[in-house]
């Protein structure tokens, strides 16, 4: 049916000279585009966030330094924080908690010239049944079995 509408239309068209049934002339085309409209010119240069050229065939682009901000990076998981924890450069990636704990420095204890902050070590199974406790240098203790040896003034021992 389309075919049959197409010959209804082509043959009610004049023909004169070389003109082809359904083809257009490219007198009927309208005018020539610019120089820089024409296929096989490209884009000559990008500017903005995202840079190339000046200069026509293939360029390279470029995004700008600190262009890119957080929310045009990709979505992260719950509960991630972006890092990189190789041993050399590296693209950031999203890191779990338990690859950001592995990153992070040990506290360092007192053992007289004074310590260092960082992660507190976790303490033994059964060390809260036991009382332990965190001394300055660093490790579970329990207390001293002595208990209170001395009171002064107008506290009540019970």
């Amino acid at each position: 049916m389309f075919q049959k509408y197409l010959m209804r239309i082509s043959t009610a068209l004049p023909f004169a000279g070389n003109r082809v049934p359904g083809r257009m002339m490219p007198s009927q085309l309208g005018p020539t585009p610019p120089a820089s409209a024409q296929a096989g010119t490209g884009i000559t240069q990008l500017t903005g966030d995202v840079t190339a050229g000046p200069g026509s065939g293939a360029q390279s682009a470029t995004i700008a330094a600190h262009a890119v901000t957080n929310p045009k990076l990709a979505q992260m998981a719950a509960n991630t924080l972006k890092g990189n924890n190789t041993s050399a450069t590296a693209n950031a990636t999203d890191l779990t908690a338990t690859q950001v704990t592995a990153m992070l420095n040990p506290m360092g204890g007192d053992s007289g010239s004074g310590g260092t902050k960082g992660l507190v070590p976790v303490p033994s199974a059964g060390a809260a049944a036991a009382g332990k406790y965190l001394q300055a240098n660093g490790a579970w203790t329990v207390p001293p079995a002595s208990g209170i040896t001395r009171l002064t003034g107008d506290l009540t021992a019970l």
